[in-house]
């Protein structure tokens, strides 16, 4: 007998098909819930945790007070993961406090990027941090 592989992933999308080129000016994040490389459940957050997540200079209320990544970690809780391109020092640090994985990878695909990291297929990058921030 099996044992059936249940996992929480979010994504970061600008699109709501493709992973984000950071994690932080994201337009939305999507939590899929993955079991036996099915998707089983689906929910699209839209990017309210982060202020001007459209403008492409920093966002120095997170860098000052941190609230919007609690915000956006309270909201993806329960996820073992969030992936996306490239992500900032901010984020990088408090996910790791709050014990969710920061994944950053080539991956395209939103759906198939969480279906590869629950199989331990999926390809990581480090080179994409954002050193910007």
């Amino acid at each position: 007998m099996t044992i059936a592989k249940n996992i929480k992933v979010a994504v970061a999308t600008d699109n709501f098909i493709n992973v984000s080129a950071h994690a932080g000016r994201s337009k939305a994040y999507i939590i899929y819930e993955i079991m036996d490389n099915i998707m089983t459940e689906r929910v699209t957050l839209i990017n309210t945790f982060i202020p001007n997540y459209e403008e492409q200079d920093s966002h120095e209320d997170c860098l000052s007070n941190k609230s919007c990544h609690a915000k956006l970690i309270t909201a993806i809780h329960g996820c073992k993961a969030l992936i996306c391109k490239s992500a900032g020092k901010t984020l990088t640090d408090e996910m790791i406090k709050w014990g969710i994985e920061l994944i950053l990878t080539n991956e395209d695909d939103a759906l198939q990027s969480a279906i590869k990291y629950a199989n331990g297929e999926l390809e990581t990058n480090s080179d994409f941090s954002c050193t910007k921030l």
